[in-house]
């Protein structure tokens, strides 16, 4: 059996490191959760901070969030030029044989660390990385000699409040699965604000857990609107919900209010190719019991 504690292990952390108390532990059924009380909120001037799930003295997973800055050459149709760029990037760190959860982005093969809502599962069957992850890049770009300025916004991450990283620990021999709650702020001038709310993991190694499972609020306190995830992509709109959102409806409606696509949700997983679809803004409409999520997208 684990020992439980209320003191989490953090590192250069001075700035919370004094009043920082953990808080409302507790386990249902096999889930050890953990509440951050106060909320821990990182920028580039503080950190990183550093979190133990199974308090056995090894470090499972790390935040952080730095600032970047540089400058560099190419050309373009032979000319030369210059540019310069800076921003903001909060980054997960998995601990030894860790991972965090995600997916493979594009044929860039780039890998990319998954906001996960309420419900989701965190399973071996899911995609992790072992390497260091960024949940959200803000920055710019600027080419003076042509008077051209390019806006970085990157990761699933960024701009959410109250979403869910899943990831794994090594414990010996064992693997665990559990999640962390996050939130990551865009809207300071001087660079992103990354807030761990709070944690849980199953103690039983290899087995699922459900992101937000073990909460104090619990799964059912959870808004329609946090269960629901609607990307567009360049030729398709994936959308993910929460298990028990299955059963409801996906619709496409134009602007002048004519659905040009519906079908029902029968998975957490839902796809809608738009290669059919004539070129417009539309309205995506998920439908369920609990309510309604709409999101504008434009399709190209």
């Amino acid at each position: 059996m684990n020992k439980l504690s209320t003191t989490p292990k953090i590192k250069s952390y001075s700035a919370v490191a004094s009043s920082l108390l953990m808080s409302g532990l507790a386990t249902a059924q096999n889930i050890q959760y953990t509440d951050v009380n106060p909320d821990v909120v990182l920028d580039k001037t503080s950190g990183p901070f550093e979190i133990d799930m199974n308090l056995d003295t090894g470090i499972d997973i790390t935040f952080q969030v730095a600032s970047f800055n540089g400058n560099g050459s190419s050309t373009y149709m032979g000319i030369p030029f210059t540019y310069v760029y800076n921003g903001s990037q909060a980054n997960a760190v998995p601990g030894p044989l860790g991972g965090v959860q995600g997916q493979v982005i594009g044929s860039s093969s780039t890998f990319g660390v998954t906001a996960l809502n309420g419900g989701d599962a965190i399973t071996s069957a899911n995609n992790f990385s072992s390497q260091s992850a960024a949940l959200g890049v803000k920055g710019v770009v600027s080419v003076p000699a042509f008077n051209i300025t390019y806006n970085i916004n990157q990761g699933e991450f960024l701009g959410v409040s109250q979403k869910f990283l899943g990831m794994k620990f090594s414990a010996g021999t064992n693997i665990h699965y559990g999640w962390v709650r996050l939130s990551l702020d865009t809207l300071d001038p001087t660079g992103l604000k990354l807030t761990i709310h709070d944690y849980a993991y199953n103690i039983n190694p290899d087995e699922q857990i459900l992101a937000g499972e073990g909460s104090v609020s619990g799964l059912n306190q959870v808004s329609v609107e946090d269960k629901v995830s609607i990307k567009p992509m360049l030729d398709q709109i994936n959308i993910n919900v929460t298990p028990d959102l299955i059963g409801g409806e996906v619709k496409l409606v134009s602007l002048e209010g004519r659905v040009v696509y519906s079908v029902k949700i029968n998975d957490v997983n839902t796809q809608i190719v738009l290669n059919d679809i004539t070129t417009g803004i539309y309205q995506v409409q998920t439908i369920f019991d609990q309510g309604q999520v709409t999101k504008k997208i434009y399709v190209r």
